[in-house]
Formats: C-alpha cells, structure tokens, sequence
C-alpha cells in the first residue's frame, strides 16, 4: 500500500490511497492518522491483573447495562493461560487479550477486547499481533480463535483464515 502526500492530494485529507489497497488497512491508517494518540498506548506481557479493571473493561465492551460482576481474572490466568497482555493508556487498562494451551502445538485466542472509546485505532491489532509473537516464541504451531460474524474482518487483518470448527454447549 502506498500514501502520498502532494500537492495534487485530495485537499481535505492531505492523502491519496493506492485504489489496490484493501479496503480494512485504509480505514484502519486513516483512523490511525486521526488518531495520534495510538502512541500512547503500551503493551504489557503477563502484567498484575486487576480484576476489577478488567471485568469493567469487559462490561463496558461488551455492552452491558448492568454493573461489572468482578472476575477472578488473575487467578484463572494463573492457572490456564499461556500468556496475556494488557493495552494501557497511561494507567488505565484500555485493551486485553490471552491465550489458553493444550500444553503443546496448539493456543486459543480468547478474550480479545478493546474499551469502545478505543477501538478503530489499531490497538486491538496490536494485542493480537504482540500475542501471536508470545504464543510462537513459547513453540506453538497453530493458533485458534472463534469470532463471531463481523469481527471477520478484524481476524482475517490480523492473518487468520477461516476454517470449519464446531462446538458443544456443556451447560444452559
């Protein structure tokens, strides 16, 4: 993809867009020029859990109108994970992600979240992308992730492909 800034640029963006480029990583660099404060946000790799900061990011993503039930986050983590990272903006968690492992070749994306005043500005491509490189550096061959519909976009940005899975519902 190619962005140009001349005098022959669109006059009100300053930016002329490669017709080629698909249609995701030019919203995504355009929201990213709008939204400089991107850089602000940090990563952190198996970072102290608060579980109270992450069940309210939860709560506020996800769109609950009722208040945030905390979650034994850390301690599940702990337990079950193979790692996890936190996006923050200054202190304030704005951003989340983990893996779970079956101990060998295979990790399941989970719980990929960003705050909803946050989002469209590359900050959930970068959870996925830093943990991509944790899930590869702990040797893992293949990385799984179920998403619903319209997050296929997002999923196929950040290389996944999709393919036939099923699922059993254990409990109602």
């Amino acid at each position: 993809m190619r962005w140009h800034q001349t005098k022959q640029d669109v006059p009100t963006s300053g930016v002329v867009i490669d017709s080629t480029a698909p249609v995701e990583r030019v919203v995504d660099e355009i929201l990213r020029r709008c939204h400089p404060d991107v850089s602000t946000v940090h990563l952190a790799v198996r970072f102290d859990v608060d579980d109270e900061a992450l069940s309210r990011l939860h709560a506020r993503a996800f769109d609950s109108e009722r208040p945030a039930q905390v979650v034994p986050w850390a301690s599940r983590l702990s337990r079950h994970a193979l790692t996890w990272i936190g996006a923050f903006e200054d202190d304030r968690l704005v951003g989340f992600v983990h893996a779970c492992w079956d101990g060998g070749a295979h990790a399941f994306l989970l719980d990929a979240v960003v705050d909803p005043e946050r989002q469209r500005r590359g900050i959930g491509r970068r959870l996925v992308e830093a943990l991509v490189d944790e899930v590869r550096s702990a040797g893992c061959e293949w990385l799984h992730v179920d998403y619903e519909p319209h997050l296929e976009p997002f999923y196929r940005q950040c290389g996944f492909v999709s393919t036939r899975a099923g699922v059993l519902r254990l409990q109602r």
